[in-house]
């Protein structure tokens, strides 16, 4: 099926030494109305500047495995998805892998 879907989330910033880190979940029920679209979007709003991340839900589906996971009771689930923006050049990458020794993966379509 075609079409374009957009979900928007908002995060405060969090400071760092090096740079801010925005905090948002990845709710897979979130989707179950548009699952249908051949392209899914998040954007993610730093509320803080303005300033948003589009990122297809393509790319954050391949990287779900690296993610932190917490598990309810009721048998669902949600990732957390960390963005960070670093102070020395601005961009911004999603923190993969444990929490005490995170990766970075680079980001695309910073607005």
């Amino acid at each position: 099926s075609v079409g374009r879907k957009y979900c928007f989330l908002q995060s405060k910033a969090y400071e760092r030494k090096d740079g801010k880190v925005y905090w948002y979940a990845y709710r897979p029920e979130v989707f179950s109305d548009v699952e249908e679209c051949s392209d899914i979007n998040v954007c993610y709003v730093f509320a803080d500047d303005l300033r948003v991340v589009t990122v297809s839900r393509k790319f954050l589906l391949e990287h779900l495995d690296e993610m932190p996971k917490s598990e309810h009771e009721d048998g669902t689930a949600h990732w957390h998805i960390k963005l960070k923006m670093f102070n020395a050049d601005g961009k911004v990458k999603l923190m993969v892998g444990p929490q005490k020794s995170h990766n970075f993966v680079e980001m695309v379509n910073v607005v």
